[in-house]
């Protein structure tokens, strides 16, 4: 409601403003218009000062049929008319006579651009989509800057179903991986069109744009995760990492879901991580009933046992120097939450050799120092990450903005 007030108080100072204006041309174009034109468009300006804008309207139709009226007659008769119409509140009539002035090359760009804001305006109080598409391109083309019409336009597109010219009118702004041009509105258009268009690919990408402009819109995440699991080489290893990222972003509510990420981090060798989210969980008060107090019990003992179980094991990781037991370790140290540990020993392991999947230790390096509020060194790493990767994308959506 208030954003449509503001809206409307917007298009009332806008037609006042265009009102004054053309009222001022006209009398100033009324030297170079023959007698038979000048007539009626003088008593149309008198009828409007008396407050009668309908008959003033009529006056200006009057003139406008008049026989080869010249190019500057016409944008005389179609201000007065213009200006008649809404004073009269005649949406019909007045945008009949902006849609000319809007597009007449005669008419001065800065007031062209005026005329087609205010048509605009008109066109999306009266519905007329197709009208204010060919509007608002007119305005962008012409290199109107008025905040919110770009996204009018797309979003006028979108309720026609006009798919195909959204990504075709954005496709120059789309080259750029880390183009953050778009705003919310925008990119919501774009993730619908390629959405509506089949096309999987181009829809990931617009809500990779959505989660940049709106990091903090937990549905637009909880949607860009869900297509990245859909995207042709996810690679499952990567599971625990979503879940991770899910549960950074506030995306994990309810038992079911602390319970499936202990589980998860535990079938991983992480439980620590798994410890970590329980005792989370808890503080949330995520295990309300007796079932969720029961499974919580149970999965608790399992993952104390494991916990007692891996001591040994780490001790001994703590006292290696090859570079595959850094990398253990380094592993288990982000598992708990102690990213600045984990993040010497990930650089320690990443100069020696012997390693497996190094893009899955570059990418854990890069969610320790994001963890850490080293964002400019996560961002830096992203580099070495294997474009097209599963490991890239969730570094690209671990260094988002928050």
């Amino acid at each position: 409601m208030k954003s449509a007030r503001a809206s409307l108080q917007r298009l009332a100072l806008m037609t006042a403003f265009l009102a004054t204006l053309l009222a001022s041309s006209a009398v100033r174009a009324q030297t170079a218009l023959r007698a038979e034109v000048a007539k009626p468009l003088q008593a149309a300006q008198e009828l409007i000062k008396s407050g009668n804008p309908a008959g003033a309207l009529a006056q200006a139709v009057n003139a406008r049929s008049i026989a080869n009226l010249s190019a500057s007659e016409r944008v005389t008769v179609e201000r007065v008319a213009a200006t008649a119409a809404l004073h009269a509140k005649d949406t019909a009539s007045a945008i009949e006579a902006l849609v000319y002035l809007s597009a007449e090359a005669s008419v001065p760009p800065a007031e062209r651009l005026t005329f087609q804001e205010i048509l605009i305006g008109l066109q999306r109080a009266q519905g007329d989509l197709p009208g204010l598409a060919r509007t608002a391109r007119l305005y962008l083309d012409q290199g109107g800057g008025k905040a919110g019409i770009r996204a009018l336009y797309l979003q006028s597109l979108s309720a026609q179903k006009r798919h195909a010219d959204i990504v075709d009118y954005l496709k120059p702004m789309l080259a750029d991986e880390r183009q953050t041009t778009l705003t919310e509105p925008e990119a919501t258009a774009l993730a619908l069109a390629q959405q509506a268009l089949g096309n999987d690919a181009g829809y990931y990408d617009a809500l990779k744009r959505l989660v940049t402009v709106a990091p903090t819109n937990p549905d637009y995440w909880r949607e860009v995760l869900a297509q990245l699991r859909e995207r042709p080489g996810f690679d499952p290893r990567h599971e625990l990492d979503v879940v991770r990222l899910m549960a950074h972003r506030h995306l994990l509510g309810g038992a079911d879901a602390h319970l499936q990420h202990a589980q998860l981090a535990l079938k991983a060798g992480y439980p620590l991580e798994a410890a970590r989210v329980l005792e989370a969980g808890e503080a949330a008060q995520a295990f309300v009933s007796a079932a969720d107090r029961q499974s919580l019990d149970k999965l608790r003992l399992t993952v104390q046992k494991k916990v007692a179980e891996d001591a040994p094991q780490i001790r001994a990781l703590e006292a290696a120097t090859a570079a595959p037991q850094r990398a253990e370790l380094a592993e288990i140290l982000a598992s708990k939450g102690d990213h600045a540990g984990a993040i010497a020993l990930y650089r320690l392991a990443l100069q020696g050799t012997g390693l497996r999947r190094e893009d899955e230790l570059r990418l854990h390096l890069l969610v320790s120092l994001e963890l850490s509020g080293q964002r400019q060194e996560a961002r830096e790493l992203l580099s070495s990450l294997k474009p097209g990767s599963t490991a890239r994308e969730l570094g690209v959506l671990w260094t988002m903005p928050n």
